[in-house]
């Protein structure tokens, strides 16, 4: 998850970092405008995504934690 967080929020900067040609700047209906548009929805999407990974790694550490609370003091019974 966190490689596609990274994937989209990079390619949707991509959008905003390339320079437009002056003539498409000035048109609402451009190539420039659905470029902005599509860049900002890739990093909300990315955003996204990099959040539920966050957390995931969160609800999984939680979790051990909570069925294994020995392990937490070093009372852990080694393992055979």
């Amino acid at each position: 998850m966190v490689l596609l967080g990274t994937g989209f929020t990079s390619l949707g900067f991509l959008s905003f970092v390339k320079r437009q040609p002056e003539s498409a700047i000035n048109d609402f209906f451009s190539e420039a405008t659905y470029s902005i548009i599509g860049g900002s929805i890739s990093i909300l999407v990315g955003g996204a995504f990099l959040a539920a990974a966050i957390l995931f790694a969160g609800m999984l550490l939680r979790k051990r934690s909570f069925l294994a609370p020995e392990h937490r003091n070093g009372e852990a019974a080694p393992m055979d």
